[in-house]
């Protein structure tokens, strides 16, 4: 399926990378890495909004001091098994794990450690978030 700019994708600025057989995947890859700047720019604002939903969390909590038994410490235990654990999703990979393969597929990050280490600032502060339940 075409999508953005020639690139196979799920619409919504998306980019799909790998697979296919064989057939014009030299050219594909160019195509992405034309597309780096964009990659780059959905990426850090997708890191940017769930750090803006964590720190509103994060004021709601200091506010209202909710209970390690409240429906959000759930979600937020969630979210960070999400992020974190291998167990939470059907995939055998953590968040973490498949950022990281999908966005070292685009050759945009470069050998640089910049996913891993921001993905894991994430979860360092779902952490933080957590032990500020009671």
């Amino acid at each position: 399926m075409a999508g953005v700019n020639g690139l196979r994708g799920g619409g919504g600025g998306q980019v799909v990378v790998g697979g296919g057989g064989g057939e014009g995947e030299k050219g594909e890859v160019e195509d992405v890495k034309a597309q780096c700047p964009m990659i780059e720019k959905e990426y850090h604002a997708f890191l940017a909004a769930t750090v803006r939903f964590l720190h509103v969390i994060h004021e709601r909590q200091m506010k209202w001091h909710w209970k390690g038994d409240s429906g959000v410490f759930d979600g937020v235990s969630w979210m960070q098994g999400l992020w974190a654990s291998r167990r939470t999703n059907s995939q055998d990979r953590s968040f973490i794990e498949q950022q990281m393969a999908l966005c070292s597929g685009t050759g945009c990050f470069g050998k640089s450690k910049e996913v891993l280490r921001r993905d894991v600032e994430v979860v360092e502060y779902l952490n933080d978030l957590m032990d500020l339940f009671e």
